[in-house]
């Protein structure tokens, strides 16, 4: 059962989650994957909450927060809203975890506002653009990652987005290597090692690419390890805040 500090609220037309009254000093912001929502983080946040507070959103244009006026955004919009956010909540530090789609928002966010962010937790994070020279799509064969583009059009999530295709388009041309050499905040690049939706081997990608970060590998799970593990998923959500300047 979940924690009686646990709130539902309202930041215009974003839905919240947040849990107060942990002991660590700093607050941890929880930045959901692609089609997913605050809800399937119930769990973790259950476990997490007595050690640190907990903010956790349906980011623009998912679960309680859908709106027709999100459904352009891109990764830039959402890190400037998330911004703005916080500021309203007068957070002046905050930690970021953030999963698969939640990644590039975190990425960006850091790499724009390195003073508010302690640690940066990438979860299985999206962000990297994979080039195929082998796979040509005549009308996008002059863009960069065409192919990787190409491939997405042509995924699940693009055709169950809906209205929000648009916002989709613009998350997958997001290149989050291009803001590796503009965060000097320490990273965790947490990753399952059976992940079938983003592979291991982006995880080295960041690792290589982001100065003070780590990586640690959850072994026999997969992209939704907070769900498969959450024992050990949160030990080492944990494990690591504390180790870093959090008490």
């Amino acid at each position: 059962m979940l924690k009686s500090n646990l709130r539902n609220m309202y930041y215009k037309k974003m839905s919240y989650f947040y849990s107060r009254n942990g002991s660590l000093k700093i607050p941890l912001l929880i930045l959901h994957g692609w089609m997913q929502n605050k809800e399937s983080w119930k769990g973790i946040i259950e476990l997490l909450s007595k050690d640190m507070d907990i903010i956790c959103p349906d980011l623009p244009g998912f679960g309680d927060s859908k709106d027709s006026s999100f459904s352009n955004f891109t990764t830039s919009d959402y890190s400037n809203y998330l911004f703005s956010f916080l500021n309203d909540l007068k957070i002046k530090k905050i930690n970021i975890l953030a999963h698969s789609f939640g990644g590039r928002i975190a990425i960006d966010f850091t790499a724009k506002h390195e003073d508010i962010v302690s640690n940066l937790i990438l979860f299985s994070s999206a962000g990297i653009i994979h080039k195929n020279p082998y796979r040509k799509i005549q009308f996008l064969k002059k863009i960069p990652g065409s192919a990787y583009i190409a491939g997405k059009l042509r995924s699940n999530d693009y055709k169950n987005a809906k209205e929000y295709k648009n916002l989709f388009l613009n998350a997958i041309s997001y290149n989050a290597e291009e803001k590796f050499n503009k965060i000097e905040t320490p990273t965790l690049i947490l990753w399952g090692d059976k992940d079938r939706e983003l592979d291991l081997k982006d995880a080295y990608i960041f690792k290589n690419g982001i100065k003070k970060s780590i990586l640690e590998i959850m072994p026999n799970n997969g992209h939704f390890a907070h769900l498969e593990d959450p024992y050990l998923f949160t030990g080492i959500i944990k494990k690591y805040l504390k180790k870093n300047k959090n008490v």
